[in-house]
């Protein structure tokens, strides 16, 4: 049994690539050709690495910045194919801010900003959204929401007026007619995203599987890119039961989302760069841990795999 969790996946568009996979049987050949069981989960994002760590699962699909963490306190693990680029977190406002606000930043000095929680993602990306737009972000009011229901729920009652969110909850919020997207990390920034992990005992011990798990994602890919377009399409290629789930504001979550997938699977260079200037610069890590980061992002396995990719125009 290969106990496979992604952290944070249902709803979520960014891990479309995994749900392509899901829904097209690619797994399912896997499976019959090295004699193995999937067990997928999803699981909660702050137990994900304890996880993976303790054997409770064997692969972990997980955004960059907390494996990146995990690398600086020595935790020994794999990456194996990059799902997704950048961090998928958008700035939503209320409604009735859209005519005077528009995408102006700055506009939003006096209101009442929203995040999950210090030291999160969604924090990281506001902050790098103002930086440079005049607004000094340790002077703006702002609340840790906790819970993303409860900063869709704070946004909708004029509780806060800007929110930093999942690109799917975005999605969400602007087919409901209850905000706008003012930013979108996915246009603005330029880092790695996020995709599977395995231990680094368990990628020596199956180099054969793992190679194939890498495989399954790049096929996954290939199938997904050529109706990007059309987000009908894209949830059809879905499991039935994610179809169902995802369906309302899934039109508008997808075009935030697709810029995400510019990826042949494989982490740039430039990503990289980017990404570590990121976690430096919003206190993911210490300047000092940098060199612990280096091969954290291994291309190896795509670049042996026997599938290519052709990313396409985006």
């Amino acid at each position: 049994m290969i106990k496979w969790g992604t952290a944070g996946i249902q709803g979520t568009t960014p891990w479309a690539v995994h749900l392509v996979a899901l829904g097209q049987g690619y797994f399912d050949d896997v499976e019959k050709e090295h004699n193995v069981t999937f067990e997928f989960s999803d699981v909660a994002p702050s137990e994900s690495l304890p996880m993976l760590d303790s054997g409770a699962l064997d692969v972990l699909g997980k955004p960059s910045p907390t494996y990146a963490l995990a690398r600086v306190k020595d935790f020994d693990f794999v990456t194996l194919v990059e799902a997704f680029e950048n961090q998928n977190v958008a700035l939503v406002a209320a409604k009735k801010f859209e005519s005077t606000h528009g995408n102006d930043l700055a506009a939003f000095k006096d209101a009442k900003w929203g995040y999950v929680a210090p030291g999160s993602t969604t924090e990281a990306v506001a902050r790098a959204a103002v930086s440079g737009t005049g607004i000094v972000w340790e002077g703006l009011d702002r609340v840790a929401y906790g819970k993303i229901p409860a900063g869709i729920a704070s946004l909708e009652s004029g509780r806060l007026d800007i929110i930093a969110t999942d690109v799917g909850s975005a999605g969400a919020i602007v087919a409901s007619g209850k905000g706008y997207v003012v930013y979108n990390s996915n246009v603005s920034l330029n880092t790695v995203g996020g995709g599977p992990i395995v231990t680094g005992d368990f990628a020596r011990g199956n180099p054969e599987l793992t190679q194939a798990m890498t495989d399954v994602y790049l096929r996954a890919m290939n199938t997904l890119y050529p109706v990007k377009d059309d987000p009908e399409k894209v949830l059809a290629l879905f499991p039935e039961k994610f179809q169902d789930l995802m369906r309302d504001g899934f039109a508008e979550a997808w075009k935030l989302t697709v810029p995400a997938l510019h990826t042949d699977g494989r982490f740039d260079a430039d990503e990289i760069a980017s990404m570590i200037d990121f976690l430096v610069s919003y206190g993911y890590i210490e300047p000092a841990d940098k060199d612990k980061l280096d091969g954290i992002w291994d291309n190896s396995y795509v670049d042996a795999s026997s599938v290519t990719v052709n990313v396409g125009k985006y």
